[in-house]
């Protein structure tokens, strides 16, 4: 028998876990504190179309007890994959697979992506590697969630609408185990597609989510709201035209305009995206996934490497994207040291440049912000440089700025690198 957890049994992984039980087939659920204990006595009950199931899946607090599964689903965000890495261990054994539900640029997406992109980290969802060498990209199945449930109460799931789970290899193959996978779903009367060009369907999905999601929660406005506002609807869509810019560099094709995926979303109507309501609830945002990483695709990855800053390691350039989610410093990390050593040398060759280039417009860090970072006046009609904004290491606390080519445009920007403890909101 095929042996399915579900780790992160929220809405959608408690409606996937409900829905699959309804079908006869075993989920094992991993929860904890009030969520598990309400499964434990009333078992996991999904209201949708009307009618009340109550189901009864085994439920675990300790993964340990559980053991190696035939396929794990994650159904987290994507910023709580790290602190989860130690508890995901005991389900993960050689013949796992493991089913990324996750929203935004997962951490396998450049595993089989061919091009220049091809295997290439991104350090936004997969700091320093943690991830994919916990969840190996050889072992994942990509999944696009569409469905749109709440956590109506502990062990309580409220399904509102849509029904489907795209799956798809990162190689695009038709593989049995996506096949087996998709077939489950299926009896349990959810919609599962195996895609060949799965990344194309998951830019169609991200493009709305980078830009309606950001906007909703900064004005506190449903979707509706957003994109009757002609300011904010232009703001959507600029953002959704440069995002797809950066997807037609990696390859992707899209099946629609931009256009058309704003007036999709202009039929959702009065409601809250997901980020909205996380921001209302007190909950970690998901910033990385949807908008650092799309930025730092975008990077030239040599301007991850920025001039030294004030701070402990002040005289010693910083590495962006330092292992801040593991709490470790640089020089802490043996397996980092190589590289580390690498991007000051050419930190260091390319300050040395400068300085014989007598280049003024390259700013250094002990200087003001340049003026590309200030709101221009009313009516100013000076040039306007757009900034990319990207965390640096915790060791940092000021400003830093480097000049970065943008492989997208091919043009220069200026790019700011703000580090996580002395982040502001953009005016």
């Amino acid at each position: 028998m095929t042996s399915i957890c579900v780790f992160g049994a929220g809405a959608i992984g408690g409606l996937m876990a409900a829905k699959l039980e309804m079908a006869g087939t075993p989920v094992t659920v991993v929860a904890r504190g009030p969520h598990y204990e309400a499964m434990r006595a009333k078992g996991l009950v999904l209201h949708s179309e009307g009618q009340k199931t109550v189901t009864k899946p085994r439920v675990h607090t300790d993964p340990k007890d559980v053991g190696p599964q035939d396929y794990l689903v994650l159904t987290l965000k994507a910023h709580s994959l790290v602190p989860a890495m130690a508890q995901l261990k005991p389900l993960i054994g050689p013949n796992t697979t493991i089913v990324a539900a996750i929203n935004g640029v997962p951490w396998w997406y450049t595993y089989k992506l061919g091009g220049d992109f091809e295997g290439r980290r991104v350090e936004a969802v997969d700091p320093a590697g943690v991830v994919s060498a916990g969840l190996p990209p050889a072992q994942t199945l990509g999944c696009i969630v569409y469905p749109a449930a709440d956590v109506v109460e502990h062990g309580v799931i409220g399904h509102t609408y849509g029904d489907r789970f795209t799956l798809g290899e990162p190689d695009g193959s038709r593989s049995e185990r996506a096949g087996k996978l998709s077939e489950l779903l299926i009896k349990a009367g959810l919609k599962a597609p195996v895609r060949p060009r799965l990344r194309d369907e998951l830019w169609v999905k991200l493009w709305g989510n980078m830009a309606f999601n950001p906007v909703s929660a900064l004005t506190g406005a449903t979707l509706d709201r957003v994109l009757a506002d002609s300011g904010t609807h232009a703001v959507c869509r600029a953002m959704m035209v440069e995002g797809q810019a950066v997807a037609e560099k990696l390859g992707v094709r899209f099946a629609i305009n931009v256009d058309k995926r704003l007036a999709g979303g202009a039929e959702v109507g009065a409601h809250k995206t997901s980020m909205l309501q996380d921001l209302e609830r007190g909950r970690p945002l998901e910033i990385e996934a949807l908008l650092g990483a799309v930025v730092e695709i975008t990077l030239d990855p040599e301007a991850l490497v920025v001039d030294c800053v004030e701070g402990p390691d002040a005289g010693s350039p910083q590495l962006a994207f330092e292992r801040e989610a593991l709490g470790a410093e640089p020089d802490q990390a043996p397996d980092r040291q190589a590289e580390r050593q690498e991007l000051e040398r050419r930190a260091l060759q390319r300050r040395e440049q400068r300085e014989r280039d007598g280049d003024e417009g390259d700013r250094r860090d002990d200087e003001e912000p340049p003026e590309a970072t200030q709101r221009p006046a009313h009516g100013d009609q000076r040039e306007r440089k757009r900034v990319t904004l990207v965390r640096v290491g915790p060791a940092a606390d000021e400003h830093a700025f480097l000049p970065a080519r943008d492989p997208v445009r091919g043009e220069t920007n200026q790019v700011g690198v703000i580090p996580p403890r002395s982040r502001r909101p953009l005016t």
